[in-house]
């Protein structure tokens, strides 16, 4: 049995029925159900091929799968689209700024999420190494997944007027960007942990962008309708982050995961961030990025 994989489960199922009822209050539960149902068709296309050629397996010891996936894995993917798409609203970015912002903050959480799932035994990476600290048991394609299908569906729901085709049009993105990234692994020769150097120039290429078109086009004065959220129940879905994190740094201090010095700067970092951010979104940190 996967360590906490039933507490974990029942409270991903509470907080998206949390999450439900405040879209709906906020006029966003179309944003919550296609995410949701673009995260269950991805997932399992992801399964079903890595079981044929490469990937990643999750256990078999949850209690409720959607095909081969577990249904709290689905739900989390909802939940962590809509709360980056609501801080995204807060901080009045334009659509273009929104897209690689929305994809850059959802990653963000998978780099403290990851590596203590993997080694709770919640699923694994079939080309991952051994040894070497908790990132080399996580390949690094892994994350340009993230950033892959989050900038696939937001940039979809963005800017098409039938909102619906988000959930089937953005895999083209993370079959774009997988590109870029093997590509620049080829030309260069990387491999194994090699690979980080590439997602970090992509990671870093995201970031360059969303800065670019933040400060170019910092207020959008079209189509303000997109700002017209109630953010009084906004900011409870946005505080979701922090459970997840919860879950994480509870597991990285039980099991001495803090002595893999490259994984406790990263989290350190990372939550720094969602702080900064989170209070940017309360309205406490008024300063521009």
């Amino acid at each position: 049995m996967v360590v906490g994989g039933f507490a974990v489960e029942i409270s991903i199922f509470f907080l998206f029925a949390v999450s439900a009822y405040l879209a709906y209050k906020i006029k966003k539960l179309d944003f919550l159900i296609y995410a949701t149902i673009f995260a269950f068709i991805f997932e399992n296309i992801g399964v079903y091929f890595s079981g044929n050629i490469s990937g990643y397996v999750y256990s078999g010891d949850f209690l409720v799968y959607l095909f081969g996936v577990p249904l709290f894995v689905i739900l989390a993917w909802g939940i962590l689209l809509l709360g980056a798409h609501l801080v995204s609203l807060r901080l009045h970015m334009s659509k273009i700024s929104r897209v690689f912002f929305v994809a850059f903050f959802v990653t963000l959480v998978d780099f403290v999420i990851e590596g203590v799932s993997v080694n709770l035994g919640y699923w694994f990476w079939l080309g991952a190494g051994a040894g070497g600290g908790i990132f080399s048991s996580i390949v690094p394609s892994n994350f340009v997944g993230w950033l892959g299908v989050s900038f696939g569906f937001i940039l979809c729901y963005e800017y098409f007027d039938r909102k619906w085709l988000s959930m089937f049009v953005g895999y083209f993105a993370l079959l774009f960007l997988a590109t870029i990234f093997e590509l620049m692994n080829w030309v260069f020769g990387f491999s194994g942990g090699e690979r980080y150097i590439s997602l970090g120039v992509i990671l870093f290429g995201f970031i360059g962008f969303w800065i670019y078109f933040y400060h170019k086009n910092r207020i959008l004065k079209r189509n303000k309708k997109d700002f017209r959220v109630n953010f009084r129940y906004a900011k409870y879905i946005v505080f979701m982050r922090f459970i997840f994190y919860s879950f994480a740094i509870f597991y990285f201090f039980q099991n001495g995961y803090y002595l893999d010095l490259s994984y406790l700067g990263i989290v350190f970092f990372v939550v720094f961030l969602e702080a900064y951010f989170f209070l940017r979104f309360d309205g406490f940190v008024k300063k521009q990025v």
